[in-house]
C-alpha cells in the first residue's frame, strides 16, 4: 500500500506525505509501529480474554453435560418404573394361570 501511495504521490520530502503537505509525516498518517511493551500488553490481555472464553465455553459444556445426563436419569428411571409394572403384570398374569390348575389338581386328588 506504502508502495503504491508513493507511486501515486510521488517521493516522500523530509518524511512528510506529498498530499497532505507538512502538517502530518508517515507515521502519523500510517500510525507507529508500537513498542515491544505494548506488543507484550496486548498479547498479554489477548491471552487473558482467550483463558476467559475458554473457561466459559468449558462452563457452559459441562452444564449441558450435566442437563444431559439428569435427561439420561430420568429417562432411565423411567423405563424401569415401565418394566418392573410389566414384570408385576406378568407375575400376577403367571400367578393367576397357576392358581386354577392348582385348584383343579387338588379337586381331582380329592374327588
Amino acid at each position: 500500500m506504502m508502495l503504491c501511495l508513493l507511486m501515486y504521490l510521488g517521493q516522500k520530502k523530509n518524511s512528510y506525505i506529498r498530499a497532505y503537505g507538512p502538517g502530518k509525516n508517515v507515521t502519523e498518517y500510517f500510525s507507529a509501529r508500537p513498542t515491544k511493551i505494548e506488543l507484550l500488553r496486548q498479547l498479554d490481555t489477548s491471552r487473558r480474554e482467550a483463558n476467559e472464553r475458554v473457561q466459559q465455553i468449558q462452563k457452559e459444556a459441562s452444564e449441558q453435560v450435566n442437563d444431559v445426563k439428569k435427561q439420561m436419569d430420568e429417562k432411565l428411571a423411567e423405563m424401569n418404573r415401565i418394566w418392573e409394572q410389566k414384570f408385576k403384570m406378568l407375575l400376577e398374569k403367571n400367578n393367576n394361570i397357576a392358581s386354577p390348575m392348582e385348584d383343579s389338581q387338588d379337586v381331582e386328588i380329592g374327588g
